[in-house]
């Protein structure tokens, strides 16, 4: 269990490095170490009314945790061998509930529900590759490096 808390540490430490690469392991336990935890915290306070400052606090929260995942994503998408580009998808939808979040905290809900009903178009078109983005990270495994001559670079010499 310590290892996992580490692991999560390492990439809270590398929130703003976009190179390098990031392996299925390390983005799988920064999802459960992190996102999880965020997710039944915001469960647990829907069922009250929350104040502007709980929710206040509840939208620092989720930024904090969101901050680490835009440079793990594009970290795990260099490892599997493609471009961080193709975790745009994702990183737009997240940046978009935070944006909306801190609409109906500052202006209220009914601006954050007019501005929810335009972008909802938007969303159709996001789900779907952010979904599959998502999918890819946690599934396919890292890509190893090998040469022209076929050797692998990921293992060390003997």
């Amino acid at each position: 269990m310590i290892t996992y808390f580490r692991q999560a540490g390492r990439s809270v430490a590398r929130s703003l490095d976009f190179r390098g690469k990031a392996d299925r392991r390390e983005f799988v336990t920064y999802i459960l170490i992190s996102q999880i935890p965020v997710a039944v915290l915001a469960l647990a306070t829907s069922w009250l009314d929350p104040s502007p400052v709980l929710r206040a606090v509840m939208l620092g929260v989720q930024v904090k945790v969101a901050l680490p995942l835009f440079a793990l994503s594009i970290r795990r998408f260099h490892d599997l061998g493609r471009s961080g580009w193709w975790s745009a998808p994702l990183l737009i939808l997240v940046a978009r509930m935070l944006l909306l979040e801190l609409v109906g905290i500052l202006a209220g809900w009914s601006v954050r529900s007019a501005i929810e009903a335009v972008l909802s178009y938007i969303d159709w078109l996001l789900t779907l590759p952010a979904v599959a983005s998502f999918l890819a990270m946690v599934a396919w495994p890292s890509r190893s490096e090998t040469t022209t001559a076929g050797t692998d670079r990921s293992v060390p010499a003997a």
